[in-house]
């Protein structure tokens, strides 16, 4: 009996796109893959009907996704686009408290795919930003670890978020 519909997921080919642009930037690789969190978010509704402790319903309020991506070979360019959004002056410093990210025009896509279709289709997030960035200060070789969010972006004058993109698995 022959398997061919198991994929098998191994290293990772993460690219980055400003939103509108037309080009993709490599920004780097992994070498076990990438982290991902798809968060489905539900408010609870109570009512007095089954009391304090149990909801009457649920009240769907959007998807967000959470990548988290170890890369252990990144170009330090297309790094630093993405790390330093914002209106600050200098990497490192604060942008303006209150800062709407996403209308301002700081968000950027996302392209996550495995070398020779490894991995059967490739995940593409419409719109991320930077949420930690962090490294093992050693003597060897480590992985530099993003963790992004994508979120289901509009612009304000949206009168409703329906069918607005979180994610697509093929390239846009």
């Amino acid at each position: 009996m022959a398997v061919n519909t198991y994929a098998i997921n191994g290293c990772a080919f993460v690219y980055v796109q400003d939103v509108g642009a037309n080009t993709y930037s490599l920004l780097g690789y992994t070498e076990s893959g990438v982290d991902m969190d798809i968060t489905e978010n539900k408010t609870e509704i109570m009512t007095d009907l089954f009391g304090d402790k149990t909801p009457q319903d649920f009240q769907d309020m959007g998807m967000m996704a959470r990548l988290v991506i170890p890369l252990i070979a990144y170009d330090s360019v297309v790094l630093a686009s993405i790390i330093n959004r914002g209106d600050r002056s200098t990497y490192g410093s604060l942008n303006t408290p209150g800062l709407p990210l996403g209308q301002s025009g700081y968000g950027f896509a996302v392209y996550i795919t495995a070398p020779l279709g490894v991995a059967a289709a490739p995940w593409y997030f419409y719109k991320c930003l930077m949420k930690t960035e962090g490294q093992r200060l050693a003597t060897k070789a480590n992985p530099f670890r993003l963790e992004l969010v994508a979120w289901p972006w509009v612009t304000y004058q949206a009168t409703t978020g329906k069918n607005a993109p979180l994610f697509a698995r093929s390239i846009i």
